[in-house]
């Protein structure tokens, strides 16, 4: 990892016991923010995105998440940005579950959220709760983290935002399975560049 750089990322945890995700922590001492989580409580599958900005940096990184209580079906997905304002970076953010999003083109969608910048970095992330899945990153969007070429059960996309206004993340999926979707738009600083994918556990 790279200091002054941003990492993001979802975990996905069962919930039939009630457990929240804690917190979210790393092996350089990064704090993290957690977003808006979404639940599936028909499979007791929980979704929360997290992210931290203007990262201490190193060669070697650990994500852990911390729940509340033992959780069972534990997957996490992060990855590291540059570019992005070392302070208060974090702009907007839309999230939404799905039954049944079907399997047309960005079917899976966060539901759309107004950034108020330019050249805002959208970073959208997407579990299944219904099963693996394949899935394509939606219409613009650049796959980082997904399943284009094996099934799985997280996936993650990027764009740059030329110009502010209204945006969503969405995913084009091949099987019409229960989805929750996430997007989080961050102010860049500079050139947004996506320099790896930094752990994908359970996936």
């Amino acid at each position: 990892t790279v200091a002054g750089n941003l990492i993001g990322g979802l975990v996905s945890w069962d919930i039939a016991s009630g457990q929240t995700l804690s917190s979210v922590s790393d092996t350089q001492s990064n704090t993290y923010t957690l977003g808006t989580a979404v639940n599936d409580t028909t499979n007791n599958q929980g979704q929360q995105p997290f992210y931290a900005f203007n990262i201490v940096g190193g060669a070697a990184i650990v994500v852990t998440a911390t729940f509340s209580a033992a959780a069972p079906g534990r997957r996490i997905v992060a990855h590291e940005f540059s570019g992005i304002a070392t302070v208060s970076p974090f702009d907007v953010n839309a999230q939404q579950f799905q039954a049944a999003p079907g399997t047309g083109a960005d079917g899976a969608t966060s539901t759309a959220a107004i950034t108020t910048v330019d050249g805002d970095l959208i970073y959208g992330v997407v579990a299944s709760t219904g099963g693996d899945q394949t899935w394509t990153a939606g219409t613009n969007f650049t796959e980082i983290e997904g399943s284009s070429a094996e099934p799985s059960r997280l996936g993650a996309e990027y764009l740059i935002q030329a110009t502010q206004g209204s945006i969503a993340a969405t995913f084009t999926l091949a099987s019409n399975l229960r989805t929750a979707t996430f997007m989080l738009a961050f102010k860049a600083k500079a050139i947004v560049v996506p320099l790896r994918s930094l752990l994908g556990v359970g996936r």
